[in-house]
């Protein structure tokens, strides 16, 4: 069988220190996704390439591949900057058609609730930031998607969908935000928070935004408590895979 060919929209760029070592958001996804396929004795199941929407102005053509998987970004999927509106219409032009799979995590979570419900979707949260390892209510068919009982993710983010948009399944949510993972059966599959990053990135990022007064003292202490906590990102690896190849 061929292997599956997934576009990744690279939307964000990590800290000096995180491309040190991990070079950027693609490359997390790569480890992320081509780790889990090793895992699940499909080694070479997938095979990826990068496209940053910020920059690069040759979008993927749906003809030529498989899936599109989106990553976080510190910019709002209601900021006006031309390449988010950009990234919204190319999100409509797949959920328009039923071949190719969509992936969406943070940024890409939310973009797919405004190309479905419209910018109303999407908004600050006012409960604030989430951020560090986060336990999530899985609903009853958010259990059987995840293939568990009990989930438990990274997040960093003060955005959030609003309401559930139409036609999708809600999977899961937390104390902070009521929507936190989205499915539809081999169509899409998106989720808040971040199976990607490691917890040293995550670490630094917290650190970084409380000494930049980004984020409160509370919200601070409450992500170091969590700090080393065991998290699920190689599970969601696996279950992107298993989306993306059945």
């Amino acid at each position: 069988m061929a292997p599956k060919r997934i576009a990744i929209l690279k939307c964000g760029t990590l800290s000096a220190e995180a491309r040190e070592k991990y070079t950027d958001y693609y490359n997390l996804f790569k480890m992320l996704l081509e780790s889990a396929a090793e895992r699940m004795n499909c080694p070479g199941c997938i095979e990826t390439f990068c496209f940053d929407p910020r920059e690069d102005t040759n979008w993927p053509v749906l003809d030529e591949i498989d899936a599109v998987l989106i990553t976080g970004s510190t910019s709002s999927t209601f900021d006006s900057e031309p390449w988010i509106t950009q990234v919204n219409d190319f999100v409509k032009t797949i959920l328009a058609q039923d071949r190719v799979r969509l992936i969406g995590v943070c940024f890409g979570h939310q973009i797919t609730a405004r190309a479905i419900e419209g910018i109303g979707a999407v908004g600050r949260n006012v409960r604030g930031w989430e951020l560090g390892v986060t336990n999530i209510d899985l609903t009853e068919r958010g259990k059987e998607v995840f293939e568990r009982d009990t989930l438990a993710i990274q997040q960093v983010h003060r955005d959030e969908v609003l309401y559930a948009p139409r036609g999708v399944e809600i999977l899961g949510s937390s104390p902070k935000c009521a929507i936190q993972s989205m499915y539809i059966p081999n169509k899409l599959f998106t989720v808040q928070g971040h199976p990607e990053i490691k917890d040293d990135i995550i670490s630094e990022l917290v650190h970084s935004r409380y000494e930049d007064n980004i984020i409160s003292e509370e919200e601070f202490n409450e992500a170091i408590s969590r700090e080393g906590c065991e998290h699920h990102g190689e599970v969601i690896g696996e279950l992107f895979i298993k989306f993306l190849t059945q």
